[in-house]
C-alpha cells in the first residue's frame, strides 16, 4: 500500500511524468515498510483527518514521493551519467532516507501507529546492583590491570623472594 498517489508526485520543470509512475510508488512503500517496519506495524495506517496523526501522515506520503521521484529519476538518467548521480534524484533520496532513519531511531515518534513491540519499562539507567562490599571496579584491576596501582594492593604486603639464579 502505497503512502503517496500518483498526483502527490511533482515531476517539475521539463520532467514529464514516467509511465511507471506507480511502480515507484509502490517500490517507496516497500522500502518505508522495510525501515520502519521494526518499529512500527506495517502499513502504518494514518488520517489525515486526525490532528494528532495529520504530522505523520504528511511524513510519510512526503517520504513516499521522495523515495518514487528520487530512485525514477536515478534509474533514468543511468545510461548518461559517467562518473555522477543525478544531483536531484540523490536530493529525494538522500531526503528520504534521513527522515526513515529519523524513525527507526525514534527521533520522530509516529503518533497513532501501531509500535511492534510495546515496552513499559523502558529504563535507560545502569542494569546492574552491586551489592558486594567491595567494588567490584577495584577486584577487576587487582586481577588482571596493575596491582600496585589500586587501593586493594596498597594494605597488602607482598613478600620478597629472592631469585635463585643470582651469580
Amino acid at each position: 500500500m502505497a503512502y503517496a498517489v500518483l498526483n502527490d508526485l511533482s515531476w517539475g520543470g521539463n520532467m514529464k511524468a514516467p509511465t511507471d509512475a506507480q511502480h515507484w510508488l509502490d517500490a517507496g512503500a516497500d522500502e518505508i515498510d522495510s525501515k520502519i517496519g521494526f518499529v512500527y506495524a506495517t502499513p502504518v495506517v494514518l488520517s489525515d483527518a486526525i490532528p494528532e496523526q495529520r504530522p505523520g501522515y504528511l511524513l510519510l506520503k512526503k517520504i513516499n514521493s521522495w523515495l518514487a521521484m528520487g530512485r525514477c529519476i536515478l534509474a533514468a538518467s543511468t545510461g548518461n551519467s559517467d562518473d555522477q548521480l543525478h544531483q536531484l534524484g540523490e536530493y529525494y533520496v538522500r531526503e528520504a532516507l534521513s527522515a526513515l532513519d529519523a524513525i527507526a531511531n525514534g527521533q520522530i515518534t509516529l503518533v497513532g501507529a501501531t509500535p511492534v513491540n510495546e515496552q513499559e519499562d523502558k529504563s535507560t539507567g545502569p542494569m546492574i546492583a552491586n551489592v558486594d562490599d567491595a567494588s567490584l571496579v577495584e577486584s577487576f584491576d587487582s586481577v588482571f590491570g596493575n596491582p600496585a596501582k589500586t587501593a586493594l594492593s596498597i594494605d597488602r604486603c607482598v613478600p620478597y623472594y629472592p631469585s635463585p639464579y643470582t651469580y
